[in-house]
């Protein structure tokens, strides 16, 4: 008998044998956390105990307010969804938006139609975002690196870590973990579409990419990690046609968002260029650095991180750290670290970017979410990591210690975001030189009525950012709620000089002539305010009063009217054409505003409603 007819014969007796084989017993480890659908159990309920209390939090008054609380008719009314995609984020209450975000937008419409529209609500849908999050990185990292209870430990890992509180505890957080959600459902269909023969997987990898993209502009870095996946992971089983149909879906979708994209924030002053890109190397390497110090040591965490007030020196010692023990590594795959590396870096880098154009820039945790995703994949290239034998009463132990001081951590850093007042304390303590952290606590004062308090906070941002146009807009603001009107006539005239496309300082102008008595001047300043932004309620609604006061009827019921419009439930365009409809003696035209008056809560005098 030839060579090659025993080696065939020994391969086959020993197939036979393999099959024959007893199944070794699991471990005691094994079958109470990493059998079946176990995995999932555990993130799922760790990570609620971790983050269950996070749903009696309130609103912090940081973009929130503005998404949600001053936009509860739109985020209500789920006829609005298609809108979504034809603005930015704000929906016109912030001008020249710069950010867009309909899926996040969606996210919200949908919570908000489980019949309240209570803070609670949106903080669920936060933990459960993060925690479907956490079950897809498990089954990516397990198909990534092949070991399931690697896979599970950087899992839990990632359902606890404090750098990721801020994507939970803070609501408008949630757009990083819900862009997580769909880039790595991408990555998971597309990684089976390249293994296994189906147009299904390449329909969830296009569907997800889409979805990640109408999330937040980061995805658009997917296809770029996508080509490095197969070039350098699996060269050798992704053929170059499967390739190419991906690549042509991407590019496909990418256009179609780009167009959507650009119509949505036409109003924005703000053009991504190759040399802008480029220019954010710089913010990228300073955020690079102290995100791996947050990731590796999480213990100067805030609020409302900057690069200025975040020390370098625990990233710095990160760094080497993450080096020494690739160095000394000796199974580490190359292929693998620059994989990581590049899913570290390119998912960062564009919130790099924001940092060129924004006027006071921040570098917020919840922003290295996906990032980290790329660091756990270069961690699995370290010996120790590799290596670790899970069955090892020590190593058990170690990896326990591990997870319940991150927890301890978590559980303490999410009490910053549950107040307004904690929530601006801590920024202002952690970034003491970011004008946003004063300007913002300033409006948290104001709203107190501490307004002594709150102009020292203004004048703080103001001292650090003298052009943060904001800040003046907010004090001349509480100069007007102070009655000093001549020192906020002066700031918004300065305001309006600067910048004529500015809608808010004629407002404040149009505001104060109104109430000086000055109807032609608030006529001309408000004019100009509607011209500016035909959206805000507040300017409409004080045109039709100018109006009433000059006598001019018919302009002011047609401004109440598109105040309506604008924001159905304006008690003060409501109570105005109740009583204009209700004083001409057209009583069953003045009906439905005063019987919507009094679903708001408002009391209406039984006289009126007898007749």
């Amino acid at each position: 008998m030839g060579k090659k007819s025993k080696k065939k014969r020994f391969k086959k007796e020993a197939k036979i044998n393999r099959k024959e084989e007893v199944p070794q017993r699991k471990s005691a480890y094994q079958k109470l956390f990493l059998m079946k659908w176990r995995p999932y159990v555990w993130l799922i309920g760790i990570g609620f105990a971790i983050y269950c209390q996070v749903v009696s939090f309130m609103y912090v008054g940081f973009d929130d307010e503005i998404i949600l609380k001053d936009n509860l008719p739109f985020i209500k009314n789920l006829s609005n969804v298609l809108y979504l995609f034809t603005e930015d984020v704000f929906h016109g209450f912030v001008e020249k938006g710069h950010f867009y975000r309909p899926i996040l937008t969606l996210s919200f419409i949908l919570n908000a139609q489980f019949g309240t529209t209570a803070p609670w609500v949106f903080y669920l849908g936060n933990i459960v975002t993060h925690l479907v999050a956490a079950c897809l990185l498990f089954i990516f990292l397990y198909k990534l690196i092949e070991r399931r209870e690697i896979a599970f430990a950087f899992s839990m890992l990632f359902v606890i870590h404090p750098v990721l509180t801020q994507a939970v505890a803070w609501i408008p957080g949630r757009n990083d973990s819900l862009l997580t959600l769909f880039v790595l459902l991408s990555f998971i269909c597309f990684i089976q579409f390249m293994e296994k023969k189906g147009v299904y997987f390449l329909l969830g990898t296009a569907l997800s990419f889409a979805a990640a993209l109408f999330t937040k502009e980061t995805a658009i870095m997917v296809p770029i990690l996508m080509l490095f996946y197969v070039y350098l992971l699996r060269r050798e089983t992704c053929t170059p046609q499967k390739t190419l149909v991906a690549l042509t879906l991407w590019s496909g979708i990418s256009i179609f968002w780009f167009i959507l994209r650009q119509k949505a924030l036409i109003t924005s002053s703000v053009n991504i260029t190759i040399p802008l890109i480029i220019r954010a190397l710089g913010p990228l390497c300073m955020i690079g650095i102290q995100s791996l110090g947050k990731i590796i040591l999480p213990v100067n965490l805030s609020t409302l991180a900057t690069v200025k007030d975040t020390p370098l020196i625990f990233g710095t010692v990160s760094l080497m750290l993450i080096v020494f023990a690739l160095i000394f590594s000796k199974e580490k795959r190359y292929k693998h670290i620059v994989f990581g590396c590049s899913w570290f870096v390119l998912f960062l880098w564009p919130a790099s970017i924001s940092h060129l154009f924004l006027a006071a820039p921040v570098s917020l945790e919840h922003r290295i979410y996906l990032p980290m995703i790329g660091l756990l994949l270069v961690f699995f290239e370290i010996d120790f990591i590799k290596k670790i034998n899970v069955q090892r009463i020590e190593n058990i132990l170690l990896i326990s210690l591990v997870l319940v001081g991150f927890a301890i951590i978590t559980l303490y850093h999410e009490t910053h975001f549950k107040t307004p007042a904690r929530f601006w304390q801590n920024a202002v303590q952690t970034s003491p030189n970011s004008p946003l952290a004063h300007f913002f606590m300033g409006n948290f004062l104001e709203n107190a009525n501490r307004f002594e308090e709150a102009e020292k906070a203004y004048q703080k941002a103001m001292g650090l950012k003298p052009d943060f146009l904001r800040v003046s807009e907010s004090l001349a603001r509480l100069y007007s709620k102070q009655g000093k009107t001549q020192k906020a006539e002066q700031i918004w005239k300065i305001l309006t000089e600067a910048d004529a496309g500015l809608m808010v300082p004629h407002y404040g102008l149009g505001l104060i002539y109104l109430k000086r008595g000055d109807f032609q001047e608030a006529e001309k300043e408000l004019t100009k305010a509607v011209s500016i932004n035909p959206n805000y309620d507040e300017s409409l609604f004080n045109l039709g009063m100018t109006y009433y006061h000059q006598g001019k009827m018919t302009k002011a019921e047609k401004f109440w009217k598109r105040t309506l419009e604008t924001n159905p439930n304006h008690i003060g365009a409501l109570s105005r054409l109740g009583a204009y409809y209700y004083n001409q003696g057209n009583f069953s035209v003045a009906k439905p505003y005063f019987e919507q008056l009094r679903t708001l809560g408002i009391p209406i005098d039984p006289r009126i409603l007898k007749k």
